[in-house]
């Protein structure tokens, strides 16, 4: 029998459904959630045309803890305990908003860390025995997927191709993509992507964990470089990027650190910072001198030029038992992550690059919003109750 769409439901009540969803995004460095309210009504006129209007995702809630998943896994494989003690009381924190809010849809991701880990079926196991979350562990292809579709509103309809770089805690993924400039749609499809084993976590453990020598940082530096080079001849990227048509996107904190920077702001404002261009001599620039004054091991050289208060705020981590080493911590995430940007920016050359503060969590929420739309799953359970209140 053919599904009946949205219209029947729209037309027996004025008053639009908003079920709640939720999103989560489990990665090396940390655990986000984030939970939106979706409105039937907007949905039923066309969700994906870009940039998604106000009244069709609205969001009602959202969480972040630093909790370290990857830290130290590089050197044996494995998670360790208190990593996975770390994730489980940030999961429970999860679990407790998702109850409260009585979501309809949820999907809870993992990504490189678990992907890496022998033990991952440990932490896998808890959250569902445990917590009462399913946690999927994704691949690189997904994970890309993700990334992508989390970063569409902000991608534009201008240039046809486009490389998506987004640095992860535990892997970078780089996206070759596409837009169909003569569908309706202008829908983006992935041509190539390639997974770089180097994210801000596992790089800055394996500095640290080699006596602080920076040979780490250039070794790491030059594979980048060259798998990068290679991606790009393989995919014929020189020379449409020399014809101007080839945008850039990067997604990570990193990038958005430095955009902070670059822009002079005292403390975050993600409204300021994603959907901005910057030319990418300004990124490296910036990029440079922290990573020079962090591989000189002063937090004096580390502050001088940046804005103190901004760098030095406050993030939760279970190693930071002081103020300085707190800071310390986040500048070797930092850095590590200029030398994945820098690594790539300058192996694509002179560029404008967008910044983008979203990823694969965005990218999982848009997906069960486009279920709801596709009459999927929720839409069942509104068009029952919609039937039996008759």
């Amino acid at each position: 029998m053919k599904t009946k769409d949205y219209s029947d439901l729209i037309e027996y009540n004025t008053i639009s459904h908003s079920p709640n969803v939720a999103a989560m995004d489990l990665g090396t460095n940390s655990c986000r959630l984030l939970i939106s309210s979706v409105d039937i009504t907007s949905l039923h006129r066309n969700f994906f045309k870009g940039k998604q209007e106000p009244r069709q995702l609205r969001v009602i809630d959202s969480f972040a803890k630093i909790v370290g998943l990857g830290e130290g896994i590089k050197q044996t494989g494995l998670l360790s305990l208190e990593a996975i003690e770390r994730t489980i009381d940030a999961l429970y924190a999860c679990k407790k908003k998702i109850d409260h809010y009585h979501i309809s849809e949820f999907r809870a991701v993992a990504t490189e860390a678990c992907r890496q880990a022998k033990n991952s079926k440990i932490l896998i196991d808890a959250a569902r025995n445990d917590v009462g979350i399913e946690l999927e562990v994704i691949s690189p292809r997904e994970e890309a997927r993700l990334v992508l579709k989390g970063c569409s509103g902000v991608i534009s309809e201008k240039k046809e191709y486009g490389i998506l770089l987004d640095i992860g805690g535990g892997s970078t993924e780089v996206v070759w993509l596409k837009r169909d400039k003569n569908s309706t749609s202008k829908a983006i499809s992935v041509i190539d992507s390639v997974s770089l084993p180097y994210g801000i976590v596992t790089l800055s453990d394996t500095y640290t964990h080699n006596g602080a020598d920076p040979s780490v940082f250039s070794r790491a530096q030059q594979n980048i470089s060259q798998t990068v080079q290679f991606f790009m001849v393989k995919n014929r990227i020189k020379d449409l990027l020399q014809k101007n048509m080839v945008q850039v996107v990067t997604s990570s904190g990193t990038v958005t650190t430095i955009g902070s920077l670059a822009l002079g702001l005292k403390s975050y404002h993600r409204n300021s910072v994603d959907g901005k261009d910057f030319h990418s001599d300004k990124i490296s620039y910036i990029g440079r001198g922290i990573l020079s004054r962090y591989l000189r091991s002063s937090l004096t050289n580390i502050l001088s030029g940046c804005e103190k208060g901004f760098i030095s705020k406050k993030i939760d981590h279970p190693y930071a038992r002081e103020g300085n080493q707190l800071l310390y911590y986040r500048m070797g995430l930092l850095s590590s992550g200029i030398v994945i940007i820098n690594s790539v920016l300058e192996t694509i050359g002179d560029c404008t690059i967008r910044i983008a503060d979203r990823g694969v969590r965005e990218g999982v929420l848009f997906d069960l919003i486009e279920r709801i739309r596709n009459h999927q799953s929720v839409s069942w359970n509104m068009r029952n109750t919609a039937t039996k209140s008759l």
